[in-house]
């Protein structure tokens, strides 16, 4: 076999299209917009079957006294305007999507469950009119 002393030509034509490419890439965003912002807000599970390592004594999440703090909670997370709305699930989790959409179809307030992601999770993805709710995984790693 014959040992070249040059790279072939195909090889820099390469190297030069993906360093032209990412140029282009980088120089054709749009500067003027701010980078993207991510809330992460943590709720304690309002729906607890008395299954999680600390538990609380709580009154019920459905009381018009908590659905009042509920709403304010929704309204701040609104101000945010949040593109996608995600809520902890096992992945592949289906069920969450149909209850979603079940609760747009009627959008009564009064059937979601004592649980923070319909509580929460559902009144703000509807009221940004979102079609989905997305869903992350709880087995994928340890949340801290």
């Amino acid at each position: 076999m014959k040992k070249l002393l040059y790279r072939p030509w195909h090889v820099d034509l390469l190297r030069i299209s993906l360093i032209i490419i990412a140029l282009a890439i980088f120089y054709s965003r749009d500067k003027s917009q701010q980078p993207a912002k991510v809330a992460i807000p943590g709720v304690h599970h309002s729906h607890n079957p008395g299954a999680e390592m600390f538990n609380i004594n709580q009154d019920n999440v459905k009381s018009e006294k908590r659905q009042a703090e509920v709403l304010a909670l929704v309204q701040k997370l609104l101000d945010f305007r949040p593109a996608k709305v995600i809520i902890e699930k096992v992945f592949g989790d289906t069920l969450q999507q149909v209850l979603y959409e079940e609760y747009l179809s009627h959008k009564d307030d009064t059937r979601l469950s004592e649980n923070e992601k319909e509580q929460v999770g559902f009144r703000v993805a509807a009221a940004m009119k979102h079609e989905n709710i997305y869903i992350r995984s709880t087995t994928d790693r340890v949340w801290i």
